[in-house]
């Protein structure tokens, strides 16, 4: 389902995250400058059209159908299309309207799983906000989507929030820095532990619950050892450093 999207290149990049360096990366955000952020010495880009560029996706744009629903979701339908017809979106959640995972169907929960580890970073995968609903449906309808755009809005949220646990797309992050010639040590002590490409991609630090929740905590070199293994084979992903 993914590769018919074109977007399977997000899910087998090449490069891990380094932690130090997503950490400046947003820390910095705050003297962008044209969508462009300041990292030792050099303007990364980091809006739609670098990130599409980096992974190979230029060219991409939101489709008028997605942009109306943006603008004016129906939440009825939402609902309908996702649960089967056997919640909505009217629940309240701390004020946002959600729906529970559980009551999605299979092929959404698959593509929750792909938008929360890929597009959307969370650690709240028991719900379905509204935010994530709207491009869920899109994806489901066959929408046509600007990932790099997704990505981005993803970043600045993160930025503008509170900015408390998890820290978005490092390794998107990391690549943006290396195309634009940021120089560093880029050593083991900055790497985000070797595991899954969708774990790496979607967000630094993770949730409790790994084998429910499907994320990765990151430990430091000393201590992987026996926890990380025993978390790959939670995740079933103790195979993917030889297949990539």
């Amino acid at each position: 389902m993914i590769e018919k999207r074109g977007w399977g290149v997000l899910c087998k990049h090449k490069k891990p995250g380094y932690a130090v360096v997503v950490r400046e990366f947003y820390a910095n955000l705050v003297g962008r400058k044209d969508n462009s952020v300041f990292v030792r010495g050099v303007w990364v880009p980091y809006g739609a059209e670098a990130i599409n560029e980096a992974y190979g996706l230029e060219g991409q744009k939101h489709g008028s159908k997605f942009k109306k629903l943006i603008e004016n979701p129906n939440h009825e339908k939402m609902a309908k299309k996702l649960t089967d017809g056997k919640a909505n979106l009217n629940q309240e959640k701390k004020g946002a309207k959600a729906i529970n995972r559980g009551d999605l169907t299979e092929e959404a929960k698959v593509w929750f799983y792909f938008l929360a580890s890929m597009l959307v970073p969370t650690k709240h995968v028991s719900t379905v906000r509204e935010q994530e609903a709207i491009i869920l449906y899109a994806i489901l309808k066959g929408f046509k989507i600007n990932i790099g755009a997704v990505i981005e809005s993803s970043i600045m949220r993160y930025h503008e929030g509170n900015r408390r646990g998890l820290i978005p797309h490092p390794t998107t992050v990391t690549l943006l820095c290396l195309k634009a010639g940021v120089k560093g040590t880029w050593g083991e002590e900055e790497e985000v532990p070797k595991t899954s490409p969708l774990v790496l991609t979607g967000v630094i630090k993770g949730p409790r619950n790994l084998k429910k929740r499907g994320v990765i905590t990151i430990t430091a070199p000393e201590k992987e050892g026996a926890k990380r293994k025993q978390q790959e084979e939670a995740l079933g992903i103790a195979e993917t450093e030889e297949e990539n």
